[in-house]
């Protein structure tokens, strides 16, 4: 809980700094993405999942404003050009090569369900 706090308050300190805001349209996005990865369908369900985390509507409004801060300010100062991509391909090159041969050993399989 006080960690969450803290990060809380890291986030609205960063966003103050450097103006970062959420608007109302981004924290209903937000929340239509939560209910969504939740299997929730109406207000009511809704309603019910906030009873049972001892949470209000505008308690989780709030959280969800706070990670789409969060989102935001990760991605501020994020800049990959096309030749760090190449350099972290080259430098992790294997791994890629393994999930590739996972992706088609399974497709593989799966076709040999049919």
């Amino acid at each position: 809980m006080l960690e969450m706090l803290i990060t809380q308050n890291l986030v609205e300190l960063g966003s103050k700094k450097y103006h970062i805001t959420a608007s109302s349209q981004e924290i209903n996005n937000a929340l239509q993405n939560f209910e969504e990865q939740n299997g929730i369908t109406t207000s009511s369900e809704l309603q019910q999942a906030l009873s049972e985390n001892g949470m209000t509507l505008s308690e989780l409004q709030n959280n969800l404003r706070i990670k789409v801060l969060e989102g935001k300010l990760a991605e501020r100062n994020v800049s990959v050009t096309s030749a760090e991509i190449q350099t972290y391909y080259n430098q992790n090159k294997s791994k890629f090569e393994s999930i590739i041969r996972e992706i088609d050993s399974t497709q593989r399989s799966t076709i040999g369900d049919c």
